[in-house]
Formats: structure tokens, sequence, C-alpha cells
């Protein structure tokens, strides 16, 4: 089976990096491959269960688990998944 993909999040000091008074760390677990299907499929890119937007960043992190996963997903074998070519073409 394939590894969990997360998603981290820090807390409300936002995805930038910056750091504020809030500084804990979220880390949201998801099947990579059902996130990229739902993402893709609803045309939302956002954090399922908190509905963060998710950054361009995050997506392309997201391409490249796709990426190094892929033999995990037979379903992809036939057609290339790419959420961050979905996201820009919004």
């Amino acid at each position: 089976a394939e590894p969990p993909y997360d998603i981290a999040t820090l807390g409300s000091a936002g995805s930038n990096g910056s750091q504020g008074n809030n500084d804990h760390h979220h880390v949201h677990m998801y099947d990579g491959y059902a996130l990229a299907v739902y993402l893709i499929s609803q045309l939302q890119f956002i954090d399922p269960l908190n509905r963060r937007d998710l950054t361009r960043a995050e997506l392309l992190h997201l391409d490249r688990y796709l990426q190094r996963h892929q033999k995990h997903f037979p379903q992809q074998q036939e057609q290339k998944m790419n959420v961050t070519q979905a996201y820009d073409a919004k």
C-alpha cells in the first residue's frame, strides 16, 4: 500500500511560512490518489477537512507525490493526473 499523503498547515499563521503567535502544526493525512481525484473532479482545490484553499505549492507537492507512488495507483497508469494543471486551467 502507498504511504498516506499529508497536507501540513501552520495554525492561523497561514501557508506562506510566516510565524505568528499561533505556530502549532496541523497535519491532515489522506489517500493521495483519492485526494487528487476529488480535487480535480470537483474543481475545488481545498483541504476537505477544514475547507482551506490549497496553495499552488501544495498542489505541486501532491503531483510529485503521485509521480513517486504511481506504481501503487494502477488506475493512473493509463492517464497521468496533474492536479496543478487542473488548478491552472480553472
